[in-house]
């Protein structure tokens, strides 16, 4: 799995690796991390992020926001690829749902990369073809009867 070696790489490579730990070991790998530069913050939703998946070629991530957004990212150019889920707007006519209903909870990425899975807050499950790289709604799964906070493709 190309992720999981990538990430031991880099946890070798901090010098806590090579060291007895002196405190909250989180906290210090955290800082290491970004230090490091193996931690980059991107900039996109409108409301605090929820939930992020990672493409298995760790060239896409899929990031999920409590404004209704799943915004799909270039990972190595550290840029935004397209917007999967517009923002919930306050003062949109056409909206049918609250802004709390449509939080994203949860998003997953086929090991394909051609389709993600977004859980929401309205108990829905939405399944999208990314290849296109744009909105391409496959179908919408109903019938969970609270928030869908967790996915996974096998």
């Amino acid at each position: 799995d190309k992720v999981a070696t990538s990430l031991n790489l880099m946890r070798q490579s901090l010098p806590s690796a090579k060291k007895a730990s002196t405190g909250d070991d989180v906290t210090e790998q955290a800082e290491e991390w970004i230090d490091a530069g193996y931690t980059k913050l991107l900039r996109g939703h409108d409301l605090t992020p929820t939930c992020v998946a990672l493409q298995g070629s760790g060239q896409t991530a899929i990031s999920g926001s409590k404004d209704h957004s799943v915004l799909m990212w270039d990972v190595e150019n550290e840029k935004r690829a397209f917007t999967l889920c517009s923002p919930w707007k306050k003062n949109d006519p056409n909206s049918t749902v609250s802004r709390t209903e449509g939080e994203v909870l949860s998003v997953a990425c086929s090991d394909d990369g051609h389709y993600a899975a977004v859980g929401r807050r309205d108990a829905t499950v939405s399944i999208f073809d990314i290849r296109a790289g744009r909105n391409n709604l496959v179908k919408t799964f109903t019938g969970h009867k609270g928030p869908v906070t967790c996915l996974c493709f096998r």
